[in-house]
């Protein structure tokens, strides 16, 4: 617990860049509030990967995943079409929109949660749900390679307590053996 506080402390810190009186100063939307629940969301997802994946391949389990899933959101564009009583017009799609939604979906989704679910798999769902906490620290870092970005102190203060609140929260004790007795040692012999 005190590493997964640690990393949200962290995370909370980069966000705000260091000045966490603009905390108690922002206005939260829906929007905000929507993305509380998705990440209850994610950790009941995680949990649920960890007891029900049991021997079902990869692949597979991951097919059924985003079969049930996309039946769920089916409704909802369903729905809008309903209330705002349109018709849909298809417009001509560019190929760079069309490699970047195939990216995002083979990459971002399919690829990513094969990786994530082979981790559950591996680590368990509380190790690997912590290490979701290293997105803020990726993307500062990407910023700075990839768009030039400087980076602020708050933002290595801030990685710096995700690393160590994520190293925390996944760190486990190496188990003692119990001292052999000498009457264990004898019959050893």
């Amino acid at each position: 617990m005190i590493g997964f506080l640690a990393a949200y402390v962290g995370v909370v810190y980069i966000v705000f860049d260091g000045q966490l009186e603009k905390l108690l100063s922002i206005e939260y939307s829906v929007g905000d509030l929507l993305l509380l629940v998705s990440t209850f969301c994610f950790a009941v997802y995680n949990i649920f990967v960890e007891r029900n994946k049991q021997d079902t391949p990869n692949h597979l389990f991951m097919y059924y995943t985003f079969l049930y899933g996309s039946l769920l959101l089916l409704p909802w564009p369903l729905l809008e079409w309903w209330i705002t009583n349109s018709t849909m017009v298809l417009k001509p799609v560019g190929l760079d929109a069309i490699v970047a939604v195939l990216f995002m979906a083979l990459g971002g989704s399919v690829v990513a949660y094969l990786f994530f679910n082979q981790a559950i798999s591996v680590i368990g769902a509380a190790s690997a749900s912590s290490i979701i906490n290293l997105v803020p620290v990726i993307t500062v870092f990407l910023s700075v390679f990839y768009l030039k970005e400087e980076i602020s102190i708050s933002q290595w203060i801030g990685s710096a307590i995700i690393f160590v609140g994520v190293a925390i929260s996944n760190y486990e004790p190496k188990r003692r053996q119990a001292p052999r007795s000498p009457l264990t040692n004898k019959s050893a012999e």
